[in-house]
Protein backbone atom coordinates (compact mmCIF):
# COMPACT_ATOMS: atom_id res chain seq x y z
CA UNK A 1 0.00 0.00 0.00
CA UNK A 2 1.39 3.38 -0.89
CA UNK A 3 1.96 6.11 1.66
CA UNK A 4 -0.96 8.27 0.46
CA UNK A 5 -3.44 5.45 1.06
CA UNK A 6 -1.89 4.71 4.45
CA UNK A 7 -2.15 8.35 5.55
CA UNK A 8 -5.69 8.91 4.26
CA UNK A 9 -6.78 5.69 5.96
CA UNK A 10 -5.76 6.84 9.43
CA UNK A 11 -8.22 8.04 12.04
CA UNK A 12 -5.97 11.06 12.57
CA UNK A 13 -6.40 12.11 8.93
CA UNK A 14 -10.13 11.48 8.99
CA UNK A 15 -10.44 13.84 11.97
CA UNK A 16 -8.72 16.77 10.24
CA UNK A 17 -10.51 19.70 8.64
CA UNK A 18 -10.22 20.18 4.87
CA UNK A 19 -7.28 22.60 5.09
CA UNK A 20 -5.34 20.30 7.40
CA UNK A 21 -6.06 17.35 5.09
CA UNK A 22 -4.66 19.31 2.15
CA UNK A 23 -1.41 20.00 4.01
CA UNK A 24 -1.19 16.45 5.34
CA UNK A 25 -1.10 14.92 1.87
CA UNK A 26 1.31 17.28 0.13
CA UNK A 27 4.20 15.52 -1.58
CA UNK A 28 6.73 16.97 0.85
CA UNK A 29 4.73 15.98 3.91
CA UNK A 30 4.12 12.45 2.61
CA UNK A 31 7.87 12.07 2.07
CA UNK A 32 8.48 13.20 5.68
CA UNK A 33 5.93 10.71 7.00
CA UNK A 34 7.40 7.91 4.90
CA UNK A 35 10.89 8.70 6.21
CA UNK A 36 9.56 8.87 9.76
CA UNK A 37 8.01 5.41 9.37
CA UNK A 38 11.29 3.99 8.09
CA UNK A 39 13.28 5.44 10.98
CA UNK A 40 10.65 4.37 13.54
CA UNK A 41 10.81 0.80 12.21
CA UNK A 42 14.61 0.82 12.48
CA UNK A 43 15.16 2.41 15.89
CA UNK A 44 11.77 2.01 17.52
CA UNK A 45 8.83 4.33 17.86
CA UNK A 46 9.72 5.67 21.31
CA UNK A 47 13.26 6.68 20.32
CA UNK A 48 12.01 8.14 17.05
CA UNK A 49 9.36 10.25 18.80
CA UNK A 50 11.98 11.66 21.16
CA UNK A 51 14.19 12.92 18.34
CA UNK A 52 12.02 13.44 15.25
CA UNK A 53 11.05 17.12 15.46
CA UNK A 54 7.78 16.40 13.62
CA UNK A 55 4.52 18.25 14.21
CA UNK A 56 2.16 16.52 16.62
CA UNK A 57 -0.16 15.73 13.71
CA UNK A 58 2.59 13.93 11.79
CA UNK A 59 3.76 12.12 14.92
CA UNK A 60 0.21 10.86 15.44
CA UNK A 61 -0.06 9.73 11.81
CA UNK A 62 3.28 7.90 11.94
CA UNK A 63 2.36 6.34 15.27
CA UNK A 64 -0.99 5.08 13.97
CA UNK A 65 0.46 3.63 10.76
CA UNK A 66 3.43 2.09 12.59
CA UNK A 67 1.18 0.45 15.18
CA UNK A 68 -1.24 -0.92 12.59
CA UNK A 69 1.64 -2.34 10.52
CA UNK A 70 3.06 -4.07 13.60
CA UNK A 71 -0.35 -5.60 14.34
CA UNK A 72 -0.68 -6.84 10.75
CA UNK A 73 2.80 -8.38 10.86
CA UNK A 74 1.95 -10.15 14.11
CA UNK A 75 -1.29 -11.52 12.65
CA UNK A 76 0.56 -12.84 9.59
CA UNK A 77 3.21 -14.49 11.78
CA UNK A 78 0.58 -16.23 13.91
CA UNK A 79 -1.45 -17.64 11.03
CA UNK A 80 -0.99 -21.36 10.46
CA UNK A 81 1.26 -22.18 7.54
CA UNK A 82 -0.46 -23.64 4.51
CA UNK A 83 0.89 -26.98 3.44
CA UNK A 84 1.98 -27.17 -0.16
CA UNK A 85 0.97 -30.23 -2.11
CA UNK A 86 3.68 -30.71 -4.67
Amino acid sequence: MNILKKVTGTEVYKGLNSTQKTFAITKTNLEKIKHGLTVAKNIGLIKWKAMCGFTQRNISIVEEIHTSELILEEIKENQPKKESHV
